[in-house]
């Protein structure tokens, strides 16, 4: 999200809407909404190292098919939770805008099967219990290329308190989700909603 020259919050945006923005700057205050953070644009990385592409005109290498980052098969177009995004049709990874995650996080369109239940159970046993051995497996964990740029990719937690790691794009500002973690994700973030 970004605060508009008005003072009032305008948003959400992706990335490349951000940058194409009339009232854009470097010095625009902004809000990841992701990670719950707010400063001036030109102190997140990704946003800096696009709109220093854009001020070159360099676009980042052009993807004509994205491809699963794991796979390497073609990602086909569709949609989760009324959104869209892009999903590998032999493994179930996803490619989500960052920009949506967090639209698709709060709907509660779909049920979870016992499955996704109890796996959701030993990620949070494995990460969320011991935060230290999740950055362990995220530092031990090898970049994957982004689908959507051809950018390496940086496996980080999904948030400070959901430590699951995943991958994420700084520079196009999506995220590849591996087969069930968005789900997963999704699960404990309602079932830790449903306990309050």
């Amino acid at each position: 999200m970004a605060r508009s020259p008005q003072k009032k919050w305008a948003g959400p945006f992706t990335l490349e809407e951000l940058l194409q923005q009339p009232f854009f700057s470097p010095k625009l205050w902004i809000k990841n909404l992701q990670e719950g953070v707010e400063a001036f644009a030109e102190e997140f990385p990704h946003v800096r190292a696009r709109w220093r592409l854009k001020g070159q005109k360099k676009p980042g290498p052009k993807i004509t098919q994205p491809r699963c980052p794991r796979c390497q098969i073609p990602l086909r177009e569709s949609f989760y939770e009324g959104l869209p995004l892009l999903i590998c049709p032999k493994c179930q990874g996803k490619l989500i805008d960052s920009a949506y995650v967090n639209r698709i996080l709060v709907r509660k369109e779909i049920s979870f099967s016992p499955y996704i239940q109890e796996k959701a159970k030993k990620y949070r046993d494995i990460f969320m219990a011991n935060p230290f051995r999740s950055r362990k497996l995220i530092q031990n964990t090898a970049p994957i290329t982004c689908p959507n740029c051809g950018q390496r990719m940086l496996p980080r937690p999904f948030t400070y308190y959901y430590v699951i790691p995943v991958d994420k794009c700084l520079f196009c500002h999506k995220i590849w989700f591996d087969t069930d973690e968005l789900e997963i994700i999704q699960y404990l973030i309602e079932s830790r909603l449903q306990n309050k």
